[in-house]
C-alpha cells in the first residue's frame, strides 16, 4: 500500500462502523473493522459510485489476485488491506523488471483479469497504481468504481467516450506490462494514444508481440484474456479441457485480511534424491495445470470411489502376512447414533440446518448437536458453473477460500486452517501451504516442493498437530503421473519434510503397468500418527495396502485387502478397523481388522458412490449422487443402508465431490 498519512482535520473519524486510522490518498483511508481487522475504505462521489449489483458480484466472485470487497455503505466501499507497495511505487524505487520476474508478474495479473472475465465481470482499472505487490503475490485493487482512467492509461475506446468492455482490461494489462519492463507508459504523449503508436522497448520476442496485439486500437482485434494467458504460458488451444472454469485462486479464511508470509517460514529442506528444482521458465505452466487437473480427477476420485475387484483375484486369507499391529489407539465413542440419526433419509432432509443457506453457498447442511463429526470444508458450484472451495468459520458458517484447485482442511479441534493451491507455478517456484492459527489469528506459510511435484490430498493427524500431503511427480508427462512419496507439514515448527517412497526404478515399474493396475489414491495417517497407509500394486497386478513409517521405511504389505479408501480418515474412530475397496466383484467397502488383517465386514455399495470417512465405530459416511449436479454425504450402516443425510452440495457434473468431515 502507498504511504499512510494521519487523517486530516477535514476527514471523518469513521465511515459507518469502520474507524479510520490513516489516509492513503484522496478519499481513501485505512481503517479498523468492528472485529478489529485492518481494511481499506474508499469514498465515492455520486457519479463514480459502484452499483450494489456490481459490488455483490465482486464480493461473490472473490477472484484470484484481487483485493476482496468485504463491505460497503451509502457512499463507500470496504476492501481487504494488502500490505506492500503498488507496482508504480516499486518500479520507481527498485527499477523495471525483466526475465522471469516480469513473466511471473504478467501471468499473475492476467490470471486475475481472466478470472474476472470468466465471472462475467470487468476490472475497469488495470494500471500500475492499482496493483499492490502483497506478500502472497500481486493484487489488483478492484472496488467497483465507475470513475474513468487517466487518459494515458485509457483504452482508445474509453478515451473516445465509447462503451468499454473486457477488451479494455486487456489493453490496460498490456500497458501495465510495458510500464513494469520500462518504468514508463507505452504512450508517452497523449496524441500517441490516439494514433496507437506504442513504445514497447525493452520488450522482445513473444512477449513483445503479445503486448502489441493487446494494445490494438480496435477492441475486437485484441485477444481475449484467456487466450492471452495461454500465450503467456507458451501454448494455444485446449483451455476448456486443461484450465478450470474458475481460474485457480487462493483467498484467506478471514476475507478482510490478506495472508502474509511470516518471518522464518521455512521451505521443505530438500528435493527428492536425484532431483534439482526446475526453473519455471523452462517448464510449461499449462503442463502443471493439466497434471493438477489429472490428479484432481483421478486421485481425487480414486481416494474414495468404490470400485469392483479386477478379474485377477488375490488370496482371500492372510496366512502369509506379518502379524505386527498397525497401531491401535483411542477408544470407541461412548454414545451410538442418536434416535434422530436413525430417521430415514427423507425425514432427515427436513432437519433444521445449523448454518443458514446464505452462509453456506451451494450447500444444504443437516447437522445435529449429537453428531460426532462436523463438516469443515467442501467444494460446491453454487451457480452450477464455477466450483469454489469453502472452509468453516469458527463462529459458524462457511467462507470461500479459493477456486476448484484450492484445497482447504481444518484440523481436529478447529485450531488450524490449512490452504494450498495445486496450480502454484503462476505465483512462485514452489508450492506453499498457508496456515491460519484460528486461536490467535496469526497467518504464515510453510514452503513445500517445486516443479515437477504437486502435493495434494491434505489430511490432519488425529491430534491436529501435523498435515499430511501426497506428493505426485508429473515430470514424465500428464499421462505418467505417479505418487513419489508424502510431505509432512508441522505448523508448530513451520517446517515441511518430504519422505520419498518411490525411487526411479519404482516409478518405471509403476508406469509400465496398465492404467487399470496403477494404484491411485492418497497416503493417510495411521491412528497413532507414527506412520502412513496407502494403496500399492502387487506383483500380480492386484491392488493392496501398505504401511510405512515416517522415514519411508516399509512396515507391512497386505496384498489381499484391495486399496485403502477414504477421502478422510481410513480408520474407524477406535483405530480397530480400516476401509478398502476393490475387494469384491461388486461395488463394496471391505472393513479389515487392523491387527490381524482379517476381514471384519463387507459393506455393500453402489455405482457412483464413495467413502468419505467414518461417522462412528458402526457407521461410515459415504457419498451418493443426488441428480446430475448434486451429491449427498450420507451416514450408512454396515449393511449399506442409508441412515440419514449429513449434507448435500451442488457441483459441476464433471467434478469429483469434495466433503471433509472432522471429529468434534
Amino acid at each position: 500500500m502507498p504511504t499512510v498519512a494521519p487523517p486530516g482535520p477535514g476527514d471523518p473519524a469513521a465511515l459507518g462502523p469502520y474507524r479510520l486510522t490513516g489516509r492513503l490518498g484522496e478519499a481513501t483511508y485505512t481503517a479498523m473493522s468492528p472485529s478489529g481487522e485492518r481494511v481499506v475504505v474508499k469514498r465515492f462521489p455520486a457519479t463514480a459510485r459502484p452499483g450494489p449489483a456490481r459490488l455483490e458480484a465482486l464480493r461473490r466472485a472473490a477472484v484470484v489476485g484481487a483485493a476482496l470487497v468485504v463491505g460497503s455503505g451509502p457512499d463507500y466501499v470496504v476492501t481487504e488491506h494488502v500490505d506492500g507497495p503498488s507496482l508504480e511505487e516499486d518500479v520507481a524505487a527498485e527499477g523495471p523488471r525483466s526475465g522471469p520476474a516480469l513473466h511471473r508478474l504478467a501471468i499473475a495479473t492476467m490470471t486475475t483479469v481472466a478470472a474476472l472475465h470468466r465471472a462475467g465481470l470487468r476490472a475497469g482499472h488495470v494500471r500500475p497504481d492499482r496493483i499492490v505487490l502483497g506478500p502472497d503475490g500481486p493484487r489488483l485493487l478492484c472496488d467497483g468504481s465507475a470513475a474513468p482512467n487517466p487518459l494515458l492509461w485509457s483504452s482508445p475506446e474509453e478515451a473516445a467516450g465509447d462503451p468499454v468492455g473486457p477488451p479494455a482490461d486487456v489493453f490496460g494489462w498490456a500497458a501495465t506490462v510495458v510500464y513494469a519492463a520500462s518504468g514508463r507508459a507505452p504512450f508517452t504523449e497523449e496524441e500517441r494514444l490516439a494514433h496507437g503508436a506504442a513504445n514497447l522497448d525493452p520488450l522482445d520476442g513473444d512477449l513483445r508481440q503479445l503486448v502489441a496485439d493487446c494494445l490494438a486500437a480496435e477492441p475486437g482485434a485484441r485477444p481475449r484474456a484467456e487466450e492471452v494467458l495461454l500465450r503467456l504460458i507458451g501454448h494455444s488451444g485446449g483451455l476448456d479441457t486443461l484450465i478450470p472454469e474458475k481460474i485457480p485462486e487462493w483467498i484467506p479464511e478471514k476475507l478482510s485480511e490478506a495472508a502474509p508470509a511470516a518471518e522464518g517460514a521455512r521451505e521443505a529442506p530438500t528435493q527428492p534424491s536425484g532431483r534439482t528444482p526446475t526453473s519455471r521458465a523452462g517448464r510449461s505452466w499449462l503442463t502443471l495445470a493439466a497434471a493438477g487437473t489429472a490428479i484432481a480427477l483421478v486421485c481425487g476420485g480414486g481416494a474414495y470411489a468404490l470400485t469392483p475387484r479386477e478379474a485377477r483375484q488375490p488370496p482371500a486369507t492372510a496366512t502369509t502376512a506379518t502379524t505386527d499391529a498397525i497401531g491401535v489407539t483411542g477408544a470407541a465413542p461412548a454414545s451410538p447414533v442418536s434416535a434422530a440419526s436413525a430417521a430415514s433419509t427423507a425425514s432427515a432432509a427436513s432437519a433444521v440446518s445449523t448454518v443458514s443457506a446464505g452462509a453456506s453457498p451451494g450447500l444444504t447442511l443437516h447437522e445435529e448437536p449429537a453428531d460426532p463429526v462436523i463438516l469443515t470444508s467442501y467444494h460446491a458450484a453454487a451457480d452450477g458453473r464455477t466450483d469454489l472451495a469453502y472452509a468453516r468459520l469458527p463462529q459458524g458458517g462457511f467462507t470461500a477460500v479459493g477456486g476448484d484447485v484450492v484445497l482447504a482442511e481444518v484440523s481436529p479441534g478447529g485450531r488450524w486452517l490449512a490452504v494450498l493451491n495445486s496450480l502454484y507455478v503462476a505465483e512462485s517456484e514452489r508450492q506453499s501451504i498457508a496456515f491460519t492459527d484460528r486461536r490467535t489469528g496469526e497467518r504464515f506459510t510453510v514452503t513445500g516442493l517445486g516443479s515437477p511435484y504437486i502435493s495434494s490430498g491434505p489430511q490432519w493427524s488425529r491430534d491436529g498437530a501435523r498435515l499430511l500431503l501426497t506428493v505426485y511427480d508429473y515430470g514424465k508427462g500428464t499421462d505418467a503421473v505417479y505418487p513419489a512419496g508424502f510431505l509432512v507439514a508441522d505448523p508448530a515448527t513451520r517446517r515441511a519434510r518430504f519422505v520419498q517412497t518411490a525411487n526411479a526404478e519404482d516409478a518405471q515399474a509403476h508406469l509400465a503397468l496398465p492404467e487399470s493396475a496403477r494404484a491411485v489414491g492418497y497416503f493417510r495417517w495411521m491412528p497413532d500418527g507414527a506412520g502412513v497407509i496407502g494403496p500399492y500394486t502387487t506383483p500380480e497386478q492386484a491392488l493392496g495396502t501398505r504401511v510405512w513409517d515416517l522415514s519411508g521405511r516399509l512396515l507391512r504389505s497386505m496384498h489381499w485387502t484391495g486399496p485403502s479408501v477414504g477421502a478422510g480418515d481410513v480408520f474407524s474412530p477406535s483405530g480397530r478397523l480400516f476401509a478398502t475397496t476393490g475387494c469384491e466383484k461388486r461395488n463394496a467397502v471391505c472393513l479389515w481388522d487392523a491387527v490381524t488383517g482379517e476381514r471384519a465386514r463387507t459393506v455393500p455399495g453402489h455405482e457412483g458412490g464413495g467413502v468419505l470417512g467414518w461417522y462412528d465405530e458402526e457407521h461410515l459416511i459415504v457419498s451418493e449422487p443426488a441428480g446430475e449436479d448434486r451429491v449427498r454425504a450420507v451416514v450408512t450402516d454396515f449393511k449399506g443402508r442409508g441412515v440419514r443425510v449429513l449434507a448435500e452440495a451442488r457441483k459441476r457434473p464433471d467434478k469429483p465431490v469434495q466433503f471433509s468431515f472432522t471429529p468434534r
